[in-house]
């Protein structure tokens, strides 16, 4: 298993390194982003190799780096590292990659796992869409420029034809085995030519070496989609790199219902540049998504037509936000326990409390017993079907959490497919907010408590028939 990584820093003469690397990207600077990326997908020591010149500049600017679960090394030439690798016990596999080169984890998981044979190094290669189209001059594209040309899994060539059918880039990321870990220090430390010429650009030697295994034919190439890389060099490609990452933001755990997905997501993505770089912490985002539900169930139980409309418009503010946390949190690699659990169970609890809001409002505008007897009743078979559900939805947000009871088969969730998507999801939030419009809550809550308890029975049959 690899465990430790590479990062070459862009080779520069001055002591100030480039500002893009500590700009801004969905809200983390990109080296602090790409630190986390690689600790994310299993990777615990980290080298920096840097230019001389730059060094000071670059250990005052790491301070932007505030996870200390890593083991962070800066080094300013490679003889250092191969210092610190005759005194260890042995040379392990690695992972190099170029600092201005943003991988996502879920890549960097799977690339880090690529079965190499033993002398073998792999590069990431990503296919261009403009360079395919023949766009060769257009300067906003996101991947690296390094053409290359594969055979069978095989790169056979660093430079691929002027105008080649389908132009496959590689990208800057580079696995090595042990052995060849070994043969690139090995090269490097014969090479005749004096390290000095090197130390402007650490990853100048790399290049060389990595020419060298295509034309001995051990380098393999590991194509991945292009919206899992992007190469940075501009505030343009910051901008896009931040658009590509909201937009492969994951969605619901348990499924987003149609407006859900379309609607209130799209409005969240609309919001989230801003709030990755407001400061606030998904925690945060949680606390004033169940604020707002808690004030709209107040509203609810007032029971005048003008406090529930007001409530009901509440309520997509409340959804907008529980699409958000989520989100700032993967995005800002900020997932906590604590954060999986308030998401989930404050949710449960809140969709109570505006239920009983509305039973309490109707109540009090009614004075028909009825709608507490019915709040209770839809208590009652909303527990019984978060119960049923909530297991499969806690093992995502928490794998740690496992809590006793009945749990819902797998299979029962594929079966149910679009109808579970929906019940799970708040769509029925509109459905409320409509019906505060039209001042016609007390026909939906009667209809809500028979419906939830008509659901329940659903998911138990679903569930003891297989």
């Amino acid at each position: 298993m690899v465990e430790e990584a590479v990062i070459l820093m862009p080779g520069v003469e001055v002591k100030h390194l480039p500002s893009y690397l500590f700009a801004p990207v969905a809200g983390l600077p990109l080296l602090q982003r790409e630190i986390l990326s690689l600790g994310r997908a299993g990777i615990k020591s980290i080298t920096i190799m840097v230019s001389p010149a730059a060094q000071s500049n670059l250990e005052s600017r790491l301070s932007q780096v505030s996870n200390t679960d890593f083991n962070i090394n800066i080094l300013s030439n490679w003889q250092a590292l191969w210092e610190q690798t005759r005194n260890g016990n042995k040379v392990n596999p690695r992972l190099a990659m170029l600092a201005n080169v943003l991988v996502d984890p879920r890549f960097l998981a799977k690339f880090i796992d690529y079965p190499l044979p033993e002398g073998a190094l792999a590069v990431g290669v990503i296919e261009s869409p403009l360079l395919a189209r023949g766009d060769h001059n257009n300067k906003s594209q996101q991947a690296p420029s390094y053409p290359v040309i594969l055979e069978d899994g095989l790169v056979t060539s660093l430079v691929g034809s002027s105008d080649p059918p389908h132009s496959l880039q590689a990208t800057g990321v580079v696995l090595f085995s042990s052995a060849a870990w070994q043969g690139w220090q090995d090269w490097q430390i014969a090479q005749k030519q004096p390290q000095e010429s090197f130390q402007s650009d650490p990853a100048l030697p790399l290049f060389h070496y990595i020419a060298q295994q295509v034309r001995e034919k051990q380098v393999l190439g590991v194509v991945s989609d292009p919206v899992y890389i992007s190469s940075i060099h501009h505030d343009q490609d910051r901008e896009q790199a931040t658009a590509r990452l909201i937009a492969s933001s994951d969605g619901s755990p348990l499924g987003d219902g149609r407006l859900e997905s379309s609607l209130n997501r799209a409005l969240a993505r609309k919001l989230l540049p801003w709030v990755l770089t407001s400061g606030l912490t998904p925690n945060q985002i949680t606390i004033a998504g169940l604020l707002l539900g808690l004030m709209a169930a107040l509203g609810f139980a007032v029971g005048t037509y003008g406090t529930s409309l007001v409530a009901g418009l509440l309520l997509p503010l409340v959804m907008v936000l529980d699409c958000l946390d989520g989100t700032v949190a993967r995005l800002k690699f900020q997932e906590s326990r604590l954060g999986a659990r308030l998401d989930l169970y404050g949710d449960t609890i809140l969709n109570l409390l505006i239920f009983w809001g509305i039973a309490v409002g109707q109540y009090q505008a009614s004075g028909q017993l009825r709608f507490l007897g019915s709040g209770l009743l839809l208590t009652l078979g909303y527990l019984a079907c978060w119960w049923s559900l909530e297991p499969a939805g806690a093992r995502q947000w928490d794998p740690t959490h496992s809590p006793p009871g009945a749990r819902l088969h797998p299979s029962t969730l594929k079966k149910a497919g679009k109808i579970l998507e929906e019940a799970v999801s708040r769509d029925f939030f509109y459905i409320i907010m409509f019906c505060a419009i039209l001042n016609i809550l007390d026909y939906l809550f009667i209809g809500i408590a028979v419906g939830t308890n008509i659901f329940a029975l659903f998911l138990w049959w679903r569930q003891t028939h297989g």
